[in-house]
């Protein structure tokens, strides 16, 4: 039976494969048969049976009895299985995907794991992370990777590189596993090689606690990982690029003594455009997510990388064309039309087959909403129901995704209204409790639903109780201003309630429904202290038509308008209370929109807050004060604010002040950034000017004093004066 074995691994040796168009030689399909009897009788010893797995996963055999025949022995004597056995078996069966005998493996060696050799460990570590298997404090795992990690300083760099991306695959956030291990990927990181350095820096990412700041181990190892990647960039292959750029998305966001990253993005921009031919459909989907969540404005890049995903689109799986659409749609492709229609194609032809998940049907109607491209096969029958079928799969964030695109595909917003799609993804919300729910998902389902008109009291109390508690969570702060006013505004649009005033009455009554409770919270906390600043700017003087002359009363009621409005993250009222409060404030006519019900005004503003505008701004300024000068130069600024539903916006046009019209959120941006980059220009000026004054005193400190007051006097009464030209643009 060993030579048998030993004939079989120098076979795989050999590269001999089963595969799709390809059989063994009938000599090693008559060896394996041969095998099958001792095996199952237990006569095989164990170095053996290691062998005789690692050459099945090698040939990818596709015997059903001689692997559950494997599976049973490993069972049965697991805890006989030395160091290097243990690490052939686990490994051979993690790249068979058979992760219960992996499991048993581990389980076998756990308590045994401090007699075993530092790779071994690092074999099985990689072993279950391949299979992922779920770690717990405590278990067989947990055991396994407590003693692997403390044996980095014995590792060879892949060893160590390999038990850092074993770690991130398992999500393993045991701190003192990774802590073990930092110092050592830090002080050895020159010795990794590409593959190794792009696993650290993956592993690490994937380890990053969301929202949480780089501890000073992953600040220092990350750091130098990261310059490393940047000097052999040009040795890096598509999925070390891939890893690479992911890691950046983490570590990017997350506030780092390291300052940015943007130099090693770059390089690996460029490196990935050099070999955008050798990237798989894989590597090119995950690669473009990261560059769409880095919101890369590089048009050049995003063009070939558009152009290469078009030609390998029909050779995706369904999920990596998920990724790659919905990274097209972050980052605004809708002129990729032939991209677009490649993928979809690609998508659609895998739900018929019924070979999409609840989150890749999600995927692909969001995408197709947020870039407004609408596809008649996207909402057919078929979609429908495959929808319905997979609904209580999907989590509640992919349900809200799916009830808001459905709304924004549908030609006509009537058309969703009691439809039977509308209808269960209300009823699948209402059973689970929307608790998991982020504020963000609440206000966007709310909205949807409002629009289909799922008039359904339980449910909007249902998303506004949950809302209400994440809203209520201290140090939280995932609400936003936006958010309480569009849930409002899909309450009272599907005539749940009468109003505002209806809503406070029935709550001061007793009513304390969570409809009720939202409403009067909003109106108390939002509304109201709103509106009070924008009656005090109401009443601001106008002068002729040079526009609002603004004294220190005015701009301390603005500024107050601005904090309240930047700390609850408020945009706008919501288009019902809009209505209201351009009534309260005499800038409607009561015939207007006043009369109109919350619904119909909630139909024709309801894409109020989600508007946005592109503006472009040139300076090239001179700031003069005296005897001193300071240029300003600005060669061009884009700031795109663009969302996704576009005016119009029916009555509600924008207020003029004086000939001039309220300037949109782009331009006033910008103008702003011009305004501070003067005033910052003035503010040198007038300190060159107070050095030079100061340095002139000491010189001529025998002048007559008298005399240099008034001259100082008159500087003080000089302002600095900006000359030149501002461009804007907006569009």
């Amino acid at each position: 039976e060993g030579h048998a074995v030993s004939c079989m691994a120098r076979a795989a040796g050999l590269g001999y494969r089963e595969g799709d168009s390809e059989r063994l030689p009938a000599e090693l399909q008559s060896l394996v048969a041969e095998l099958r009897g001792p095996l199952a009788a237990g006569a095989l010893k164990p170095e053996t049976v290691a062998k005789l797995t690692t050459a099945v996963a090698a040939m990818s055999l596709r015997d059903p009895a001689l692997l559950k025949a494997l599976v049973v022995d490993v069972r049965r004597r697991s805890r006989e299985l030395g160091a290097i056995d243990a690490a052939l078996v686990a490994r051979a069966f993690a790249q068979l995907r058979e992760r219960g005998a992996v499991e048993t493996v581990v389980e076998g060696i756990a308590d045994r794991a401090a007699a075993f050799g530092s790779q071994a460990l690092v074999n099985i570590c990689w072993a279950a992370a391949t299979v992922r298997l779920q770690s717990s404090d405590g278990g067989s795992l947990d055991a396994v990777l407590r003693e692997a990690s403390h044996r980095g300083e014995r590792l060879w760099p892949q060893g160590l590189a390999n038990l850092v991306w074993s770690l991130g695959r398992l999500r393993h956030r045991q701190d003192a596993c990774l802590r073990a291990l930092l110092p050592h990927v830090a002080h050895r990181a020159h010795e990794l090689a590409p593959q190794g350095l792009s696993n650290c820096l993956w592993g690490a990412a994937v380890l990053q606690p969301p929202g949480a700041s780089v501890g000073w181990l992953e600040d220092d190892a990350v750091l130098r990982l990261a310059t490393l990647a940047l000097r052999r960039v040009e040795h890096f292959g598509p999925q070390e690029l891939s890893q690479v750029a992911r890691s950046l998305v983490v570590f990017s966001d997350a506030a780092s003594r390291g300052g940015a990253f943007a130099p090693l993005m770059s390089a690996v921009v460029g490196e990935a455009l050099r070999q955008i031919e050798a990237f798989g459909p894989s590597d090119l989907a995950s690669f473009s997510w990261s560059l769409a969540t880095l919101q890369c404005r590089d048009r050049h890049a995003l063009e070939v990388i558009a152009t290469e995903a078009t030609r390998k689109a029909a050779d995706m799986r369904p999920r990596d064309a998920v990724v790659l659409l919905r990274s097209a749609a972050m980052l605004k492709l809708s002129h990729q039309e032939e991209l677009l229609a490649s993928l979809s194609k690609t998508l659609v032809s895998a739900a018929r087959e019924n070979l999409l998940s609840f989150r890749d049907m999600s995927g692909l109607l969001w995408s197709h909403a947020y870039l407004r491209v609408r596809r008649d096969s996207l909402l057919q029958a078929d979609m429908v129901d495959a929808l319905l079928q997979r609904v209580g799969e999907g989590s509640l964030r992919e349900v809200s995704d799916v009830a808001w695109a459905a709304v924004h595909l549908a030609p006509d917003a009537a058309e969703m209204k009691g439809t039977v799609l509308a209808e269960a993804l209300a009823a699948e919300v209402e059973r689970r409790g929307a608790a998991e729910m982020s504020p963000q998902d609440i206000a966007q389902a709310a909205w949807a639903f409002s629009v289909a008109r799922v008039s359904n009291t339980k449910l909007f109390d249902t998303l506004a109780g949950a809302f209400l508690v994440q809203a209520s969570r201290p140090l939280a702060g995932a609400d936003r201003g936006g958010h309480w006013a569009e849930l409002v505004d899909a309450i009272q649009a599907v005539a749940v309630d009468e109003g505002s005033a209806a809503a406070a009455a029935a709550f001061a009554a007793g009513d304390h429904s969570p409809r009720h409770e939202l409403q009067s919270a909003f109106r108390d906390a939002v509304f109201e202290p709103a509106l009070r600043l924008l009656e005090s700017l109401g009443r601001m003087p106008l002068s002729g038509l040079s526009g609002l002359r603004i004294g220190s009363s005015e701009r301390r009621t603005l500024k107050k308008l601005e904090t309240f409005a930047n700390s609850l993250g408020l945009l706008h009222l919501g288009a019902v209370h809009t209505s209201v409060a351009l009534q309260r404030l005499g800038l409607t006519a009561p015939e207007g929109e006043a009369g109109l019900a919350p619904a119909e005004v909630f139909a024709q503003h309801s894409g109020l807050g989600r508007n946005g505008d592109v503006a472009w701004l040139a300076l090239d300024v001179s700031v003069r004060l005296g005897d001193f000068e300071e240029a300003v130069h600005e060669p061009g600024y884009l700031l795109d604010t663009s969302g996704l539903d576009a005016p119009p916006r029916g009555e509600l046009v924008p207020l003029t002040l004086g000939r001039l019209r309220c300037p949109s959120h782009s331009e006033r941006v910008l103008l702003m950034r011009a305004a501070e980059r003067l005033r910052t220009a003035g503010r040198q000026l007038l300190r060159r000017r107070a050095t030079a004054a100061a340095v002139d005193a000491d010189a001529g400190a025998d002048e007559d004093q008298s005399s240099w007051a008034a001259d100082e006097s008159d500087r003080r009464g000089m302002a600095p004066q900006a000359v030149g030209t501002v461009r804007l643009f907006a569009g």
